[in-house]
């Protein structure tokens, strides 16, 4: 119990020193000319602005969650579609992917210009779960080939890497 306790208060220490660093590095000025304002800053503007942010807020909240059961609903229905048809799987890889490896910073702008209203963050944050969502199915349905997988990276002897015992998987 006294170990749990001082635990918390060095961390609880740790923290407060942190945020008075940061007040001094922010009143200061101390990064880039006053880019990272001091914690008092940032409590007086969250004082001053506070009505503005409920609606910002539910905004945030609205777009996300139809995003994530848009994206969810897409990911599942897909991943049942490839983990059912290696032909689907094989002819989608291609788009999988490149969905998967474009970077949000990259695709925001062109959903802002080809959609309106809250349809780019929703589509944004669809695409964020849509790729993690569809891979189970996929997995589920390959479960004996990763248990194979993880069996051999696990058994493989003293000198080989796990590239090597990956390549060498059964088949």
């Amino acid at each position: 119990m006294a170990v749990e306790a001082s635990g918390r208060w060095r961390g609880m220490r740790t923290t407060a020193i942190l945020l008075v660093i940061w007040e001094i590095v922010g009143q200061l000025d101390l990064v880039a000319g006053g880019a990272l304002p001091g914690i008092s800053e940032i409590l007086i503007r969250l004082w001053v602005d506070w009505g503005d942010y409920p609606r910002h807020i539910w905004a945030t909240l609205y777009a996300s969650t139809i995003g994530f059961l848009i994206g969810n609903a897409l990911g599942i229905g897909a991943g049942v579609i490839f983990a059912l048809s290696p032909t689907a799987l094989r002819l989608f890889r291609g788009v999988n992917i490149a969905a998967f490896a474009l970077p949000p910073i990259a695709i925001a702008p062109i959903l802002v210009l080809t959609l309106s209203g809250m349809a780019p963050r929703i589509a944004l944050a669809a695409l964020g779960v849509y790729f993690v969502t569809m891979t189970a199915p996929a997995l589920i349905n390959n479960s004996a080939l990763a248990i194979a997988w993880v069996s051999k990276i696990i058994n493989a002897t003293p000198g080989h890497s796990v590239p090597t015992a990956i390549n060498t998987r059964p088949k």
